[in-house]
């Protein structure tokens, strides 16, 4: 999740860690923006494609290959799996049931089946690939409503990146600015807080929170306190914005919820070699954070979204939902 006040960059930092040219022109964020994306592919994938992206259609269907392909070797191994109910590489599943009780065309299932099923004697000469899950960033506005909405989104299971304006000094008094569709920016009018009083908020807020939802001290969340605009400071400046803000909040309640400060270039994004390392560092970490997260989601789970997303229905009853799983 992307938190911090208008005009930090939160939207360019989304950029970047999907590898996408930097755009100055990037407009600004109105309460928020979410985005499904892959973080990283299959260890066989790896050669043609290693970045972050939005996911596809194509990639739910990819993920359906490899599900089947480990619930199939799963039954080779004698074992039961907790997935749907046993079905043959020719016959994965019947839609008969569902077409006559809900009335939908079944073609559009049978065809997520026929193209699960296509590349399965493929992958199965492939080795045991990776955990690939699908990683939601919450790019959220600055705006201070924001703020009050804050507590309805957090969850341990949540990365947060709180950004700020390396290139300003923490003491001075906030000014936002926004981004307009033409180019412009507009400044909004100078409050009385400033950057670090207004992070204090956004890391104060989390923090209790988590504790109050999570007494047991089990929470694996973690924060990032994310410097933009990198690029109008050097080394030196880098090196002291950061020791700054370490021990702006080393004597707070919610300093172990902060794991690292990193000052971000953004205007380096997707140029290869010459991207800013932090960007990279930022990468591993997300991944690494990632990997301790993930859930295995059985197989007819999956096809279960995939026939609720043809209905096109905002609520359908118990029994046609027990059609559709069973």
């Amino acid at each position: 999740m992307l938190l911090g006040s208008a005009g930090t960059g939160k939207t360019s930092l989304k950029r970047s860690l999907m590898e996408e040219p930097f755009n100055p022109h990037t407009t600004s964020t109105i309460v928020s923006d979410v985005s499904s994306v892959r973080p990283f592919g299959h260890k066989w994938q790896t050669m043609r494609e290693n970045k972050w992206r939005e996911a596809t259609e194509e990639d739910e269907i990819e993920e359906l290959e490899h599900l089947f392909k480990s619930f199939q070797s799963k039954q080779s191994s004698h074992y039961r799996p907790t997935f749907s109910a046993q079905y043959s590489h020719d016959e994965l599943i019947s839609t008969g049931s569902i077409t006559s009780i809900l009335g939908i065309e079944s073609s559009f299932i049978q065809s997520i089946l026929r193209r699960t099923t296509r590349r399965l004697l493929f992958l199965s000469s492939l080795s045991q690939s990776t955990v690939q899950p699908f990683l939601h960033i919450w790019d959220c506005g600055g705006q201070p409503v924001f703020l009050e909405i804050l507590p309805a989104f957090l969850t341990p299971r949540t990365m947060f990146l709180l950004l700020f304006d390396a290139s300003k000094d923490f003491r001075k008094r906030w000014q936002s600015r926004q981004n307009t569709p033409d180019g412009k920016v507009l400044f909004g009018e100078v409050v009385n807080e400033s950057t670090s009083d207004l992070m204090a908020k956004w890391m104060s807020t989390i923090h209790s929170h988590l504790m109050k939802h999570n007494k047991d001290n089990t929470s694996s969340s973690s924060l990032y306190c994310i410097g933009t605009r990198g690029d109008k400071l050097n080394s030196e400046g880098k090196k002291e914005v950061k020791q700054q803000m370490q021990s702006l909040f080393e004597e707070k309640d919610f300093s172990d919820l902060i794991k690292d400060v990193l000052i971000i270039d953004n205007t380096t994004s997707g140029r290869g070699e010459k991207e800013d390392p932090s960007i990279k560092e930022l990468r591993k970490v997300i991944d690494g954070f990632i990997k301790k997260l993930v859930v295995p989601t059985p197989v007819n789970w999956v096809l279960f979204r995939k026939v609720y997303q043809e209905l096109k229905q905002n609520v359908i009853s118990a029994s046609d939902a027990i059609a559709i799983g069973v």
